[in-house]
């Protein structure tokens, strides 16, 4: 390993692991490679929240405390539109 060397993982839609053929063997299976990684950084993104939440706070869970929980949310914005100013 390239001393220093440090990653941010992104998994997109975590939420599918509950469908796995066992999904508690996966979870242990991740945590013990995730605990070897002591310069990298995990971002699991879920989009169907209500599935993952007995993931991440289940004491059954193989991940239960493993991550920091943090909710984000956003707001459409309305596209930018020219303002109309009449030139004399």
């Amino acid at each position: 390993m390239v001393k220093g060397f440090r990653i941010i993982l992104c998994v997109d839609e975590f939420q599918n692991i509950v469908f796995f053929d066992d999904p508690l063997a996966f979870q242990k299976k991740l945590r013990s490679h995730w605990q070897k990684h002591q310069l990298a950084a995990y971002c699991l993104s879920v989009s169907k929240t209500h599935i993952m939440m007995d993931v991440f706070t289940s004491p059954l869970s193989s991940i239960y405390t493993y991550f920091s929980l943090v909710r984000f949310t956003y707001q459409m914005l309305e596209p930018n539109t020219p303002s109309s100013s009449t030139s004399t």
